[in-house]
């Protein structure tokens, strides 16, 4: 097994300490917690003899004393540890996490455990709650844990989700339905996303197709772009189809209010509730969209929103996005860095790209608020789904 750094990244707003499993305690003088996250798949390696690699994220959240150093230590299902050989010199950091991405040219399943060296001292990581240890599904995550109405918690391992499975392994799949017995699929992608990448058809499992983008409104702002606009863009380049759309206002600041106001996104958020409420019990639903984040994002608001969690512990999940990307946001980072993108622009053409931006959100609670007095309000108005279905709901899902 040969293992390498990917990167490292300082990110003082990604703590995990209220998300993860109890801390890990190295000594009195060097106290630091290590979370384990699964984050990505198969990559091509390097080398010649190795040509199977997984990239997996470690969080190491300080604690009293300042993180100086740090390495990674993996292990294999024989037992044997893989040094990187690397120790990383990290600014002196007392709060906050690091999220440090390593490649193990080996297949995911040897892999037993991941051991942190933290100024010296190993700390083996705890696994993230929340993560469902999928290999080639990003942003692969649960609702489970979270405090609802009246003090009880979200049912680990019911709610489910994810960015798009079209990469899914077959390890992944009998993962979903061997431990998370997976009962139902929600896609909520538009139809050329779903050609591009079709998710895996599941025997047993329920798939969905609920789009929340009004593709007519779409092209119908794209149509209406002036030469002006138009003007230094490349249409057949990514990042120039990313500005188009952020010119158009498809994408930006107000994004998820145009999700929660248009009437396509009304009515795959209502149907979404539906098949919540008709999934079999004992069984899971995973939700997902292509990157898992926005409208993947938003589903999860109104549903932890239905089952009574705070606004800030919502907006909290939603922001993990960013921990469990973290080394393909800091990838896509530089590439337009380099490219000569700063500023707003850079921050908005990173929110269409795999990292989430908190005000989109917020501003998503604002308009709710101030329309139906809360995101609960909003979900009985305008999606129609009653008192007697939420307390089903919570009935349902909450423990």
């Amino acid at each position: 097994m040969k293992i390498k750094f990917v990167s490292v990244i300082a990110a003082s707003a990604m703590t995990m300490t209220s998300f993860a499993l109890p801390a890990v305690t190295a000594s009195a003088e060097s106290e630091a917690s290590a979370t384990y996250i699964q984050a990505g798949g198969n990559f091509t390696s390097d080398t010649e003899t190795d040509n199977i690699a997984s990239l997996w994220s470690i969080t190491v959240t300080p604690g009293d004393s300042a993180l100086t150093s740090l390495g990674v230590k993996v292990k294999d299902m024989a037992g044997e540890l893989h040094t990187t050989g690397d120790v990383y010199n990290t600014p002196a950091i007392s709060g906050g996490s690091v999220v440090v991405s390593v490649v193990v040219n080996h297949a995911a399943a040897d892999v037993a455990g991941i051991t942190a060296v933290i100024n010296g001292s190993d700390i083996e990581a705890e696994t993230d709650a929340r993560s469902l240890g999928l290999m080639n599904v990003n942003n692969a995550r649960e609702l489970g844990g979270y405090v609802g109405a009246g003090g009880k918690r979200v049912k680990m391992g019911t709610l489910l989700r994810t960015a798009a499975l079209g990469k899914a392994s077959e390890a992944d799949i009998e993962r979903l339905c061997d431990t998370y017995h997976l009962g139902a699929v929600v896609d909520f992608r538009m139809d050329r996303e779903i050609e591009a990448a079709p998710d895996p058809e599941i025997e047993g499992v329920k798939n969905v197709n609920l789009k929340i983008m009004d593709e007519k409104a779409m092209a119908a702002k794209m149509a209406a772009l002036t030469e002006a606009d138009l003007e230094g863009i490349d249409p057949t380049d990514p990042v120039g189809r990313l500005m188009l759309a952020i010119k158009a206002g498809i994408v930006g600041e107000r994004m998820y209010v145009d999700f929660l106001a248009n009437e396509q996104g009304q009515i795959g958020y209502k149907a979404m509730f539906d098949e919540l409420l008709a999934l079999p019990e004992g069984k899971s639903l995973l939700f997902h969209c292509t990157q898992g984040k926005d409208r993947t994002g938003c589903a999860a608001m109104l549903i932890l929103s239905a089952l009574g969690v705070d606004k800030d512990t919502i907006i909290k999940d939603f922001m993990l996005t960013n921990t469990y990307n973290a080394s393909i946001i800091a990838g896509q980072r530089q590439e337009l860095i380099d490219a000569g993108y700063s500023g707003d622009e850079l921050k908005t053409l990173m929110s269409a790209k795999d990292e989430v931006d908190q005000r989109y959100m917020e501003n998503a609670f604002d308009w709710m608020e101030e329309n139906y007095g809360s995101a609960e309000g909003y979900i009985k108005t305008v999606l129609g789904v009653t008192d007697d279905e939420i307390n089903t709901l919570r009935a349902k899902f909450l423990q």
